[in-house]
Order: structure tokens, then sequence, then C-alpha cells
């Protein structure tokens, strides 16, 4: 330290600046000089090594000295320190030794406007610090809002602090301020929803001035948010690590062991039902403070109902239409809540629909049935429906009478629209089923022709598989092999050839019901590891 303490005095404390407290503390005992310079700050010093290393000894007794809680060390109070660190137990002593709470120059709270309540809400301090600081009156104000109009409460409720949240709401009440003000950046209920709070959101619609029915920048109210978002446990995050030891399970012993967990009554069905219990309380809590189910969002203008089905949380459906929810209201493109729920792939959801008065043949704007949607969930590999990863939407909808002979205004079959984009699996179900390969929509085109022009190998296999016409010509003259060969296609186009010479069994032989019980087979399968990954 001898060439250390014989720098000019400023590059001394600019260095010290930037240690940590404890080679800070060390060079303040590496000699009278350095001590000399430092004492200003040592104490401060002292503090913060003690706090960082858990002494506390050390720290009360340090306190008990004069200290200089002005001074900033690395951009932070010694009592943001503490309050930003969590440790209440450090914080508190300094509070009841009456610590000055004028933010100094160049801490956390004068460079970002915002004050010690905040950071504490932020941080996540107990209840017991947020009492304290605000003990301190005026030199407190807990309605302060920083520039994004971020107020201490918007800090509790993000950081999901429900004593803090219901103190603050009480010093409030008692000073007769607005909780949620109109014009306000961050409305509660939308910082608590996103994230599944379901204790505080609910603790926040019995309570009076919140923003029930506020809605987010694209039109979003709290049931658009609920149809997406799990309300989870409070303790969430204490459920411990039960990742296998001994490596990842294969698929078969995948499907073994869910298979067991149906037959003895798996217990996470009894987790998953408690947790819904809190998704209709939710539900049934913002109904009654009269959040509007006629609000729509995106640009698709979805009302709740409509979320509600695509991201497949049946067990709301009834709830919200029981509360008043249409259950043939329309989206922008004319699409029912039914539409919605085959495009999301939940079959609960459309059962649910079905079972409420829902016409499983209703048409959109473009005269497409919910099976023309059924395209959009990808049930060849991980279903998009978080909530309800069904495999076949596809199935359901023939089984309740969707009409495979139905053609939307362009004169397209669903099959159509599965073979232009690339659904193999529909496909099959669909040809399966019955529905007729050859039918041309308005450009002539035939399912096949547009899996030619797509490249869409897998699904042209399973066409072939129905022996298609491929005379049919499009408004172009072309047959499908014609369209392959321009598009430069070439995996399809030597398919179609090889169906030419060998016939069906080029591609697998005709579609039976051993094929189907092979994509059954597939099918679940493939759930079966995409809930295990979930």
């Amino acid at each position: 330290m001898g060439r250390f303490d014989g720098l000019p005095t400023e590059l001394i404390l600019q260095i010290c600046d930037n240690l940590s407290p404890q080679d800070s503390f060390a060079v303040a005992l590496a000699s009278r000089k350095l001590a000399t310079i430092l004492l200003p700050r040592a104490r401060i010093i002292t503090l913060s090594y003690a706090a960082d290393m858990k002494k506390r000894d050390l720290f009360l007794k340090t306190l008990e000295k004069d200290v200089d809680f002005s001074l900033v060390l690395v951009d932070r109070a010694i009592l943001e320190e503490c309050i930003l660190t969590q440790d209440d137990e450090y914080v508190l002593p300094m509070l009841e030794r009456g610590v000055g709470l004028v933010s100094p120059p160049g801490s956390v709270c004068a460079s970002t406007g915002v004050n010690l309540l905040h950071l504490a809400a932020s941080a996540g301090c107990g209840d017991t610090v947020l009492k304290r600081l605000l003990v301190h009156g005026d030199e407190i104000d807990p309605f302060a809002r920083d520039e994004d109009g971020i107020t201490p409460l918007v800090c509790a409720v993000t950081k999901r602090k429900l004593a803090a949240v219901k103190t603050l709401v009480g010093i409030y009440h008692e000073r007769g301020r607005e909780i949620d003000p109109p014009d306000s950046k961050c409305p509660l209920i939308l910082q608590a929803m996103p994230r599944g709070y379901g204790e505080i959101v609910l603790f926040l619609l019995e309570t009076k001035g919140i923003q029930a029915n506020a809605r987010g920048p694209f039109g979003e109210n709290a049931l658009h948010w609920l149809a997406k978002t799990d309300m989870t446990p409070e303790d969430e995050d204490a459920w411990e690590d039960t990742d296998d030891e001994d490596g990842d399970f294969t698929a078969q012993e995948v499907v073994n062991i869910n298979q067991q967990g149906r037959e003895d009554g798996d217990s996470h069905v009894a987790d998953s039902e408690e947790t819904e219990d809190v998704n209709v309380r939710v539900l049934k809590g913002l109904l009654k403070a009269g959040v509007s189910l006629t609000d729509t969002a995106t640009r698709d203008r979805l009302t709740p109902l409509h979320a509600i089905a695509l991201n497949g949380r049946y067990n709301l459906i009834e709830p919200i239409v029981t509360g008043g929810a249409g259950i043939s209201v329309r989206c922008a493109n004319g699409g029912t809540p039914l539409h919605w729920a085959a495009k999301g792939g939940s079959v609960f959801s459309m059962d649910a629909l079905i079972d409420l008065g829902a016409s499983v043949n209703d048409t959109d704007l473009e005269n497409k049935t919910p099976l023309f949607w059924a395209y959009a969930c990808e049930n060849a590999d991980d279903p998009p429906s978080e909530f309800d990863p069904s495999p076949y939407p596809i199935l359901y909808l023939l089984e309740q009478g969707a009409n495979l002979s139905h053609l939307d205004s362009s004169n397209q079959s669903a099959l159509h629209i599965f073979a232009q984009h690339d659904r193999p699996n529909g496909a099959t179900q669909l040809l399966a089923a019955g529905i007729d390969v050859n039918i041309q929509r308005n450009d002539g085109s035939t399912a096949l022709h547009l899996a030619a022009l797509n490249g869409s190998h897998k699904t042209a296999a399973q066409l072939l598989r129905a022996r298609p016409n491929l005379e049919l010509k499009n408004a172009q003259g072309q047959t499908a092999l014609e369209v392959a060969v321009e598009k430069g296609k070439d995996k399809v186009a030597k398919l179609i050839r090889s169906y030419t010479r060998r016939g069906v069994t080029a591609v697998g032989g005709v579609i039976n019901d051993r094929s189907m019980e092979d994509l059954h087979d597939r099918l679940t399968t493939q759930l079966s590891i995409y809930e295990w990954r979930e």
C-alpha cells in the first residue's frame, strides 16, 4: 500500500469509490494517512462491509458512532444499498437510528427520481420496513411517481408483495388519495393480471377505487389477460426440483408413465383443479367488478371469450357465458369463439362451446367453418394450446357433424387449406373421413396443386394415397406435376412421378383403418411427450 498512499487525495477517493466494501475497508486500515483521508467515509465503508459479510455485531457497534449517512459509495447511499439487497435486519436499525432520508447527490434516488419507498417495494422488503419508512412523514412521499408513472404501490404489485400492497392501499385511504387514477400509466389490475398474481388481483378487486376495466395498449382488458395467463399459487416457487438423476426418459417411458398416472389418478390433477379454482374465482371477481365482456383487443378484435377459447381455458367458458358473454360473438374476420377454439386446437373448449349451443358449421366472413380454422393447430408436433394440448381437434369436429363438403367463398374445401399450410396429419384425417380429393377451387387448383406449389412433400404423399386425378388442370392449364416442376419443387415432382409409375404403393398404400390407428398412436405419443415437457 506504500505507493497507494502516495497518490493525490482525490485520486485515492475515486479509486475507493470503485472498490468493493471489503477492499475499501482494507485500504482504510492500510496506513494512518489512508485512514485519515478515508475517515469521513470509513464508518460507511464499515457498515457496508458488515452488512455484506453478515457481521451484525460489527454493524450495530459502528451504527452507535457518529456516521455521515449522506456519503455515497458506488452510486448508492448505505441505506439504499441495504434496502436493495433486502437486508431488512440492517435497514431497520438504521431507521431506528434516525437516518436522514433526503437523497444525497449521486445516490440511486437522486439519479432516478424515485424515493426509498419505491426501492423498498421493488426489492421486496418486508412490511415492517415499509411502515418504518412511512413513519418519517413528509420526507417519504408514498404517492410519488417516477418518469414512467410508477408509484411505490405499483412496485409492490409487480413484486407480488401482498402485505406491502395492503399497507400502501391503507395509506391511500387514510389520506384520501386516489389509488388508481384514470390517467395512470400503470393501472394496477393490468400489472397483476399478466403476472398471474391471483391473490393480489382478488384483493385489488375488493379495493375501492381500482380501475377494474382498464385496458392495455392493444385494447386488452383483465379478462383478455386471464385468457392466456394462469393464476399461479402464491408459493409456486417453493416447489422442489424433481429432475431425474438417471437421465432423460425415452418417448415410450413417458407414454407408460402418463398412462399409469391416468390409471392411478395422477396427484397433479388435484393441483390443477386447485389452481383452476383460483382462475374461476378471479373470473367471477372480474365479472362482479364489471369488466367488459365485449371489449375487443388486437387487430383481430377478439373478445375475452374468443381469447379464452383460443388458449384452451375450457374451465372458464361456462362461467363467462353464464356471466353474459355471447356464444356467437364475432371477431374482425367473422370468426366465432368456436372458430378460435378450433384454431387453438382445444377439444375441451370446443366441447364446452358446443354444449352451450355453438354451431359446428357456423361460417366466418369468408364462409369458412371452424373445420377450416383447425389447420392452424400444430397437431403434428407440440400443440400450441398450453391449457388443452389435444391431439384430435379435427376428428372431434367431424364427430360433431362438421360438413366435409362445405366450400368457402373461393370454392375451397378444408382440404385445400390443410394442403396450402402443409398439414399432413390433418389432411390424412380429412381424407379418411371421405373428403373429395379432386375438388377444384375458383382458380382450378386442387389440394395437390397447392401442395405442389408450396413444396409440401408430406402432405402431397397423403393426397396421393387418395388416388387423385392427376390430369386436372388449374386456370393456367397446368397439372399438379407441372406446377411442381415450374416452381422447382423437385421432391414433390419426384413423388408424383413415382406414384405415376408404381401407383399408390409408392406413397404407403391407401388410407385405411390401420394407417389411422398408426396416426392416432403417433399423435398420442407426441402429446404425452409434450405434457411431460410442460
